[in-house]
């Protein structure tokens, strides 16, 4: 299976870079005491966004079946994450003062962390510790990597018709374990070694893969659409729709704030909404964006915020082990400005280290030295041609 479209989104790369800027701010909120953003909008759903537009992305360049093996496929995938991934572990260990804290003293169950966290297996186990052990955000990144193994089911389809199928059957499996938290009482938190809504919620590839589901799902819907609409409208009325689309991310995500609040439904529930309640709205905001005719999507394809978002990955994996370093410095640090301005800059440039150094060149190496040679001299003149 060859990669279908070798135009890029550049658009969506970009909004890669505003998702994870998000999650930074919501991590470094507290330490630095910057304004509460998240007390009126649900800023972690940025995650959400991330699984919504990946779906969506994968259905774009290999929702077609082009003759190439899905050996080549997951040797790409894993490529695409897992370097990155170790070398953002290892900076944990190296910044963090005392890397095992919050998990248990037992050496065995350590090194068994450990090694799941290293094969990004750790989502899923169902506690909290296992979670959000070391790189506690690297646990989407465990998510991110099932969906992967889970993507020739995702795409299952019938020629020319859309996935319902995987779209439901995803949906029902999140509604199904949303029902059984609920139906057990199994608490929002508890001990850090015990089941709870972290572990069969949260971090659930099997739960989030809807999310994922539902963006590969809106591609193949993007391209009917695309087809029809080509010399449709002005650039003034899809400026106008892409305004609307982010206006209406940011009300759901201002709206699944208040489904803490919900007393008549069940924590399972409130829970999930809190979590990714906002997924159809990122993937409205994701398709307009596709198509790029406004002014808005033209803006997010100037080189820079490119590139921004080229080296979210990388921003994303590394901020919390920088940011566990200045916690280890309250007395200079905390709750100053200048000194998140200084996290921002640090965080930056050890994102564009570890990508440089890193996530591109090892990419390149694993997929020369396992995806068929016809498969990279394919895939290099797609490059030439986008």
């Amino acid at each position: 299976m060859r990669a279908a479209n070798p135009v890029k989104l550049d658009a969506l790369t970009s909004c890669r870079f505003f998702a994870a800027a998000l999650i930074v701010q919501l991590h470094a909120s507290s330490f630095f005491d910057l304004p509460h953003v998240y007390d009126h909008f649900q800023i972690s759903q940025g995650v959400s966004f991330f699984f919504v537009l990946s779906g969506f992305i994968l259905a774009y360049k290999y929702g077609e079946d082009h003759g190439r093996p899905w050996r080549d496929f997951y040797v790409a995938r894993f490529a695409r994450i897992w370097p990155a991934h170790i070398a953002a572990l290892a900076l944990f260990f190296v910044l963090a003062p005392q890397p095992f804290i919050g998990i248990t003293s037992n050496l065995t169950r350590r090194l068994g962390l450990l090694t799941a966290n290293a094969l990004m297996l750790q989502s899923w186990i169902p506690t909290q510790e296992a979670a959000f052990s070391f790189n506690a955000v690297a646990w989407s990144i465990s998510t991110e990597f099932a969906f992967y193994l889970l993507f020739p089911l995702v795409i299952l389809r019938k020629r020319g018709r859309l996935p319902w199928l995987s779209l439901l059957l995803s949906l029902s499996l999140a509604i199904g374990f949303i029902w059984l938290s609920a139906h057990r009482g199994i608490p929002p938190a508890g001990r850090t070694d015990s089941v709870s809504l972290i572990g069969t919620l949260l971090v659930n590839p099997l739960v989030r893969l809807w999310e994922f589901a539902l963006g590969a799902f809106a591609y193949f819907a993007f391209k009917v659409y695309k087809d029809r609409s080509r010399s449709a409208y002005s650039a003034g009325f899809w400026s106008a729709l892409e305004a609307c689309a982010v206006a209406s991310a940011v009300l759901a995500m201002w709206a699944s704030i208040y489904g803490r609040f919900a007393n008549t439904a069940p924590d399972a529930v409130r829970y999930y909404i809190v979590w990714a309640g906002s997924a159809p709205a990122f993937c409205t905001v994701i398709v307009v964006f596709a198509l790029g005719r406004g002014y808005l999507s033209q803006a997010l394809s100037l080189r820079p915020l490119i590139f921004l978002g080229e080296i979210s990955y990388s921003l994303y994996l590394v901020h919390v082990p920088v940011l566990v370093y200045f916690m280890r410095f309250p007395e200079r640090f905390a709750g100053k400005t200048w000194a998140y301005f200084g996290y921002l800059g640090a965080t930056i440039a050890v994102s564009c280290t570890l990508y440089f150094i890193v996530e591109a060149p090892m990419r390149r190496i694993i997929r020369r030295t396992f995806s068929r040679p016809r498969v990279l001299k394919a895939e290099s003149l797609e490059h030439a041609a986008a």
